[in-house]
């Protein structure tokens, strides 16, 4: 690998952990979530216990020793066992130290999620993907729509009826307005809504997020029509980078659309 190659690799690297870290800034204005920025860590948590990782989340972790790393670890097992909630920790190329997902495993955290970051140039869209017949999406712009949009991620991920009231109380609560960072999107199909995606500005990139389609609608291109939707509307708002963590599963959709691999993370979980 070149100098250029290696350089636009490790900026790439540093606008996937930037625009993570800023969904959860934003996120962090709603009075449902605490949000911690230190120059070690960055953290939030909600009242939600329930295992996803928009609710009790390490986002970025830079620790100067391996005693700071595990001091860290121990508070925040003491405080999630105190209130029986669940933790997930994002793992990455900026990561420190190298060996943090080691030390994560030893005190029980599971590797649940590889993923993929991804990178797109805006003037890279792949525009000649066919849109489904019946197919409409529509930029959620009001508290039933939004309802409509947390149902059917909740429905997706197997979350409870319950939890989900919660969640739609956590992204109510910061508004819906076109002016917003954090614009979602929902997809119906045949007059019902079955499938999902936001994206997020931040970092001076676009981040790519919530892309979900039920399964039932599932093999009939919706994932693709919807982010495809989300990511000319991106571009539109001046967005000339788009960024992305895909599963394994759905790298071949976002290919399709014309992103490229970038760097590789892993998405821990600790419960009782």
């Amino acid at each position: 690998m070149n100098t250029t190659e290696t350089k636009t690799s490790r900026e790439e690297n540093i606008l996937l952990e930037a625009n993570l870290l800023a969904r959860f800034v934003y996120l962090s204005e709603s009075a449902h979530m605490r949000f911690f920025v230190e120059p070690e860590i960055s953290w939030f948590t909600t009242d939600i216990a329930y295992p996803n990782y928009l609710f009790n989340t390490v986002l970025r972790a830079k620790f100067a020793t391996p005693e700071v790393a595990h001091a860290f670890i121990n508070g925040l097992l003491y405080d999630a066992e105190a209130r029986q909630m669940a933790i997930y920790w994002f793992v990455g190329p900026a990561t420190q130290p190298a060996q943090l997902g080691e030390y994560l495993e030893t005190y029980h955290f599971q590797p649940v999620f590889p993923l993929q970051g991804m990178s797109l140039k805006l003037a890279d869209l792949n525009e000649n993907l066919p849109f489904p017949a019946d197919f409409t999406v529509k930029r959620v712009e009001n508290l039933s729509q939004l309802r409509e949009f947390v149902t059917v991620l909740a429905r997706n991920s197997g979350t409870p009826p319950a939890i989900a009231d919660e969640w739609f109380e956590l992204e109510a609560s910061l508004g819906v307005e076109d002016s917003l960072p954090w614009q979602r999107y929902l997809g119906l199909w045949h007059g019902e809504p079955v499938a999902a995606c936001s994206f997020v500005s931040g970092a001076g990139v676009a981040g790519l997020y919530q892309v979900a389609t039920l399964p039932p609608a599932r093999g009939h291109g919706l994932a693709t029509a919807i982010s495809l939707t989300a990511l000319h509307e991106a571009r539109r708002r001046g967005h000339q980078t788009a960024v992305l963590h895909s599963t394994p599963q759905a790298v071949k959709v976002y290919r399709q659309l014309g992103f490229q691999p970038a760097a590789n993370l892993m998405l821990y979980l600790w419960q009782k």
